[in-house]
């Protein structure tokens, strides 16, 4: 086999689907996240961490998968969401304006030493850390977790009527009470040698020591529309005129690495654990029901055809955390400014609410 180089591998490469490079979100699997680290073409991982990655624990669909990890995790938070959607039928995009969100981010470290490195290299210490985002909406006033603020949206139906609309965006609530957030994973490996199958020193001698690996995300939302007019005519849709279910979001995150010695800049396009980036991917707007006034007209078909679609293009970007804490260096210090991994509903609707405000992340 010819000697790889630098050329040869790509941190950022995706991943065909079934690939064993990534594990996707929602499957039992979580337990096993360093099964995707995998060392690039031509390099082989070596026993001691195929050894270390071996999994017993088996978790069941959609559960946290810090719940299986017994190291102290680190916690970090942040707020604000910008992002575009794209209407698919209506070949148009759509700005979603700037928006709060939190976001708690469970850190796992795992450190190995004195793993196999190639002659003349040190003897490989490694940190491999792996990110799980959690992501909830907040409305405008910041108070109600898992509602996005409304925005208005421009389209057109049939490919010719006018179509004005007020968009309500919301995260599903689960039967006790807690918002299912939008899900993140990715994994950061460092080294100081290239003992696990880093690439080899590029052509100005300068040494890869940290990859960001691709990061991937899935959640679901609900939407809601008012405030219609068709054809500069105001039409009343009624209270209940949203999608017959939540539509899925998926998202991926492109990944970079860092030379040894050199910037550890995050470079524009890319994502990154805790500092966030740009997420892009699509979302399935499922069909809407209700949308009948007081008139008895039903419009939900019309609004199908202007919204409606499986598929639509979504960029959203991340802003960089805004607090850090580290519970396993000073205990107790996530407690009191970070919201729990199941974060209580406090929409109003709901018939027991709990008690105060949802507490949130200083800005």
């Amino acid at each position: 086999m010819p000697a790889a180089s630098a050329a040869d591998y790509n941190p950022l490469d995706t991943g065909a689907e079934g690939s064993k490079d990534v594990i996707p979100l929602g499957v039992p699997d979580y337990q096993c996240p360093l099964n995707y680290v995998r060392p690039p073409e031509g390099f082989a991982a070596p026993q001691g961490l195929r050894e270390t990655t071996e999994c017993t624990v088996v978790g069941s669909k959609g559960e946290d998968p810090s719940r299986f990890i017994k190291a102290p995790l680190t916690q970090a938070s942040g707020v604000g969401t910008l992002g575009v959607q794209g209407a698919r039928h209506a070949a148009q995009w759509i700005k979603i304006p700037a928006a709060s969100s939190v976001a708690v981010v469970p850190i796992h470290s795992f450190n190995y030493a004195n793993l196999p490195a190639p002659s003349g290299e040190p003897s490989d210490v490694s940190t491999v850390l792996h990110f799980y985002p959690r992501v909830w909406f907040l409305s405008a006033d910041r108070k109600r977790v898992g509602e996005m603020p409304p925005f208005r949206v421009r389209t057109l139906a049939f490919g010719a009527v006018p179509v004005q609309v007020t968009v309500h965006i919301t995260q599903p609530v689960r039967a006790d009470g807690t918002v299912r957030p939008i899900e993140v994973q990715q994994a950061s490996v460092t080294s100081n040698s290239r003992g696990i199958g880093f690439p080899p020193n590029d052509e100005s001698g300068r040494r890869i020591n940290q990859i960001y690996r691709n990061a991937y995300g899935k959640g679901e939302v609900a939407v809601r529309l008012s405030h219609l007019t068709i054809d500069g005519k105001p039409v009343d849709v009624g209270a209940s005129c949203r999608t017959t279910r939540s539509g899925s979001l998926n998202l991926a995150g492109k990944g970079y690495y860092n030379y040894k010695g050199g910037s550890s800049t995050q470079p524009e396009g890319t994502y990154a654990g805790a500092s966030g980036g740009l997420l892009t991917g699509i979302v399935d707007i499922p069909p809407f029901s209700g949308c009948k006034g007081s008139s008895g007209d039903d419009v939900s078909r019309i609004l199908t055809n202007a919204v409606s679609g499986e598929s639509n293009p979504i960029s959203i970007f991340q802003s960089p955390s805004s607090a850090t804490c580290f519970p396993q260096d000073v205990p107790g210090a996530c407690t009191s400014r970070l919201l729990p991994l199941d974060v209580p509903s406090s929409r109003p609707e709901k018939s027991s609410p709990p008690a105060g405000p949802v507490p949130v992340p200083a800005s």
